[in-house]
């Protein structure tokens, strides 16, 4: 009785857990950014730029 009741739990727990993660991932793509063109945002491009340049170059 008890095995019958572990089994289902974790079937029950399983199947959750292999099914909450596809609609949030959904949705996240086709939410448009409302701080597009924010300072935030410009000074994040601005620091990704300057790190890409100092891979490239190096740093010396």
């Amino acid at each position: 009785m008890t095995r019958k009741i572990l089994s289902l739990f974790i079937l029950l727990l399983l199947s959750g857990c292999g099914s909450s993660g596809s609609q949030p991932e959904k949705y996240e793509r086709n939410k448009e950014d409302p701080y597009k063109n924010s300072t935030v945002n410009t000074i994040r491009e601005n620091q990704e730029i300057y790190r890409e340049q100092l891979r490239t170059k190096g740093i010396w």
